[in-house]
């Protein structure tokens, strides 16, 4: 393993938090999933299960990062070089917005345009309705 005592107890530390939050995940689906939920209940439980995801995935980031770290820290004997070799790649461009919403009038550009010129009048307009002190 990692020579580097600190390198291991961090790697271990994050390799359990991925077990906790993966059995986390898993319990909160089944109990989600069992249980008759009303309208109120189906939003707070969709909220739980988004939150556990997000936490058991910030979980593997960590746990990756803290794997190359470590990685780089540990040398074969015989030569200098990392026995491990990161070759990290660019993630794929995706649209942030659907092509749904590219296509419907709510994303089309005069429109949003139009409605935010709509709901907020002219700030000069609003401001010469009130006195101004006179220029000393």
């Amino acid at each position: 393993m990692c020579p580097d005592s600190a390198s291991r107890r961090d790697l271990s530390a994050y390799l359990q938090r991925v077990t906790f939050y993966c059995h986390q995940l898993s319990i909160t689906s089944r109990v989600k999933a069992g249980v008759h939920m009303l309208s109120d209940e189906i939003f707070e439980s969709a909220t739980s299960l988004i939150q556990a995801a997000k936490n058991l995935m910030t979980s593997v980031v960590l746990t990756v990062k803290e794997s190359y770290i470590a990685s780089t820290k540990y040398r074969n004997s015989s030569n200098q070089r990392c026995i491990v070799q990161w070759q990290m790649r660019t993630p794929e461009k995706k649209s942030l917005v659907s092509d749904y919403l590219k296509n419907s009038s709510i994303y089309n550009r005069d429109y949003l345009f139009d409605e935010l010129n709509s709901h907020h009048p002219d700030a000069l307009n609003e401001l010469s309705q009130f006195k101004h002190p006179p220029n000393s």
